[in-house]
């Protein structure tokens, strides 16, 4: 399990975004996994955009 957490100076930044690139790339790749799921809190807006984004 895996977590991205952001202070809120870093917000909007597209840190997470490429953490969850990170994340992906090193799942499927370099782990040879068949699938990832994602969760995140039902407010968090910009993860959801996210998600749906990658």
């Amino acid at each position: 399990m895996f977590i991205i957490s952001l202070l809120p100076s870093a917000h909007g930044q597209g840190y997470g975004t490429e953490a969850l690139k990170w994340l992906l790339e090193v799942g499927f790749k370099r782990a040879n996994l068949h699938r990832i799921e994602g969760w995140y809190a039902a407010e968090n807006n910009a993860a959801a955009k996210c998600y749906k984004r990658l």
